[in-house]
């Protein structure tokens, strides 16, 4: 099975009593992606840099 990788930010949601990741319509048809198809998902926390030194 090939595999497409797609890296973009975003922010967690709360719909009701759920957690969704918003993906842009940009980011769905550049993957070639229908609506009820399966992906695997990874989430990345970003570092977070304290600049106050």
């Amino acid at each position: 099975m090939r595999r497409k990788q797609v890296t973009f930010a975003t922010e967690i949601k709360v719909i009701g009593n759920g957690f969704f990741i918003p993906i842009t319509k940009k980011d769905v048809e550049r993957m070639g992606l229908n609506p009820g198809d399966d992906v695997d998902v990874t989430v990345t926390i970003p570092e977070m840099i304290d600049d106050d030194r």
